[in-house]
């Protein structure tokens, strides 16, 4: 009988437990993504899969992607692609398990030089380059993302590299 009573208790503390465990499935946990204070370490397969993991990106072809190490605006990454209508000049800013999608080529113009590299220089930055499909001309970009309560704003320069 003491073995059913310890048995029910430690079932007991164990379903406890899980209860006020929160688990999202959305960021896989592995010894290698958690840093030494138990916060999570975000790498750039997280990103990718909070990303893909969305309904309207499924189709998506991911081209480049980067980590936001300052957590700037709560951002966790930026994440570079080619939309389901072929404009490859798209970014999505990630934060916890939703994206903030940016086109910048409304008329599919442009495309990505051989050599950008989407670059997160901080406090919600990243940097690119595009080319021209019709002049040849390469156009290096910052994008800056912030927000202010539910308000997602996006302020992009573009300088024609020499």
């Amino acid at each position: 009988m003491k073995q059913i009573s310890m048995l029910a208790l430690i079932l007991v503390w164990l379903l406890a437990g899980c209860s006020y465990s929160r688990t999202d499935l959305s960021k896989p946990t592995s010894p290698e993504t958690q840093s030494v204070s138990e916060e999570k370490t975000v790498s750039k397969e997280d990103v990718i899969q909070i990303f893909t993991n969305a309904k309207d990106h499924r189709d998506c072809i991911v081209t480049d992607c980067v980590v936001a190490e300052d957590s700037a605006y709560g951002l966790i990454g930026v994440v570079q692609y080619t939309n389901i209508d072929g404009n490859p000049c798209c970014l999505a800013f990630i934060k916890d398990s939703w994206s903030c999608p940016i086109g910048l080529d409304a008329d599919n113009s442009t495309c990505i030089t051989n050599d950008s590299v989407l670059t997160y220089i901080g406090n919600g930055t990243v940097q690119l380059s595009l080319i021209s499909r019709e002049t040849g001309i390469v156009y290096d970009y910052m994008v800056e993302y912030s927000c202010e309560g539910a308000d997602s704003n996006f302020k992009v320069t573009s300088t024609e590299r020499s």
